[in-house]
This record gives C-alpha cells, sequence and structure tokens, in this order.
C-alpha cells in the first residue's frame, strides 16, 4: 500500500510540473499575424470549398473566398 501511495505521488508531481512548465511559454516570440489577399478564380459554392480548403497549409489560420467579390483580370 506504501508503493501504491509514493507511485501517485511521484505521478502527481510529474503532472503538476509538465503543467506549470506548459503556462511558461513566451508568447512574445510568437509569429505576429499578417493578412494577405490575392486573386482566385471561381464561379460557384464548390470552387469556394475547394480554394479555402487548398488555402489551409501549415502557417495559414483563415481562408476566406468570396463569390460576391467579382474582379476583371
Amino acid at each position: 500500500m506504501k508503493t501504491i501511495r509514493i507511485i501517485a505521488t511521484a505521478m502527481f508531481a510529474v503532472l503538476l510540473g509538465a503543467g506549470l512548465f506548459a503556462q511558461t511559454h513566451d508568447h512574445a516570440q510568437m509569429a505576429t499575424s499578417k493578412t494577405e489577399t490575392f486573386q482566385v478564380s471561381g464561379n460557384c459554392e464548390m470552387c469556394k470549398v475547394r480554394i479555402e480548403k487548398a488555402a489551409k497549409v501549415d502557417g495559414v489560420n483563415k481562408a476566406e473566398w468570396s463569390l460576391l467579390v467579382k474582379r476583371n483580370p
């Protein structure tokens, strides 16, 4: 019974330490957000879904394509 108590205490200490260490992340080193706009051709809602899905790569938080915004090339 004493062994179980020691193991449980050790696991609690490790988990507590890991949780406290995770809280010390330095947010000052994080990259600032940047907005980029570029023209992509599309005609319908299915195009919208495919364009927004294709734009979701590492480093991209949000991608929007609007059917209402039409530009002449």
